[in-house]
């Protein structure tokens, strides 16, 4: 049995990242992680990736591989993406359930209460 992470997916993102990694068979799968950057704090990381990190655990959504480090599980629950036309690019946009603020750019975001251990 795959273990799960409730991340929620637009129909368009869940497209368009199963396409990446159909288009790149040679990774196998996504790293999502949250890093302490840009104007408000933490900003998501997503990226193919050939193999996961030693700090990083594979997990599945919504039938798609995802590397995610054990100390951030619980705090990407339940993370939102899509997938969406920006200007002359298209490009996966995050929500974060918890966020309490957001920057002007839509980057980064504050979150209350986050342990340093989740930090890499």
């Amino acid at each position: 049995m795959t273990d799960t992470i409730d991340i929620r997916w637009s129909p368009a993102a869940r497209t368009r990242a199963a396409d990446l990694l159909a288009a790149h068979p040679e990774n196998q799968g996504f790293r999502l992680r949250l890093k302490e950057a840009g104007c408000a704090g933490w900003n998501y990381v997503f990226d193919l990736t050939p193999a996961p990190a030693e700090d990083e655990r594979r997990l599945e959504s919504a039938g798609l591989p995802l590397f995610v480090p054990e100390t951030q599980r619980a705090l990407l629950e339940g993370t939102e993406v899509d997938f969406v036309k920006d200007g002359l690019n298209r490009v996966f946009r995050f929500r974060h359930p918890r966020a309490q603020e957001v920057c002007g750019c839509g980057e980064s975001f504050t979150l209350d209460d986050v342990p340093s251990a989740v930090v890499r």
